[in-house]
């Protein structure tokens, strides 16, 4: 006997799990706890399976009854709903995670800078080009971490953009306020602020003294360059600035 609008929505949870059948192996599971799942049980290859097909009462029972016959559809085909329906949610995923690619929201953030001279902005786009999206530009700029950000700024760094002598840690763990822009230097102090779940992130100066690095006018205009791309893109951690 199918099942009815009323049927549905008066099923009562009971001790045990239950199901309400309406046809063409689409019924009703109500839980110990009141909810209650669309499902179908079919046949693929061999194999008895089970599709989901909702939650009641978000969807009503015609609307099942639209996406069972749809998924019987598939099956005729050949096609395994279950397959299909994991296909478009990786699918959808995909282009969800595209557009929060650091390459796009720094295509987006390099849009607004209108007031740069046509030099400069080449030179800019050109650095992203070749040392920072062949790296990270398809990560989703919400998981990227210090570690990821590092690899293309030790590319730059090794072509002598950044002409300092210092150990990996005090490049790693360094903050802005470390910075003199004014007098263009480099304070590291003999000790660090902790960073939550970052290890060694106390570490500073070699020889527990304070470091005083002069900035040449390449690592500059960088490091003025990365601050720029701070706020707008909100990453958690620069490639050679922790924010403070």
């Amino acid at each position: 006997m199918l099942l009815t609008d009323i049927k549905a929505k008066n099923a009562k949870p009971l001790e045990k799990e239950y199901k309400l059948t309406d046809g063409f192996g689409m019924f009703l599971r109500v839980t110990p706890k009141g909810s209650k799942y669309w499902q179908m049980a079919y046949r693929f290859e061999g194999k008895q399976k089970l599709f989901s097909i909702g939650v009641y009462p978000a969807v009503s029972l015609s609307d099942a009854r639209q996406r069972r016959d749809e998924a019987r559809r598939l099956l005729a085909q050949g096609i395994d709903p279950n397959a299909k329906k994991q296909a478009e949610v990786k699918e959808l995923k995909a282009k969800r995670d595209k557009t929060r690619s650091f390459s796009i929201v720094a295509k987006a953030w390099f849009s607004t800078k209108t007031k740069w001279s046509e030099d400069y902005a080449d030179a800019v786009w050109k650095r992203l080009e070749t040392y920072v999206f062949p790296v990270i530009g398809d990560k989703d700029i919400a998981e990227l971490d210090t570690g990821d950000l590092l690899v293309p700024v030790k590319k730059v760094e090794a072509l002598g953009y950044l002409e300092v002598f210092i150990r990996s840690s005090e490049l790693r763990f360094a903050r802005w306020s470390e910075i003199d822009f004014k007098s263009k230097l480099w304070v590291i102090p003999e000790q660090r602020e902790a960073i939550e779940n970052v290890k060694h992130s106390t570490r500073g100066a070699k020889m527990k003294r304070k470091h005083f690095v002069p900035l040449c006018k390449q690592a500059m205009r960088i490091l003025k360059e990365i601050r720029q791309l701070t706020d707008p893109l909100q990453i958690r951690a620069l490639p050679i600035m922790v924010p403070i």
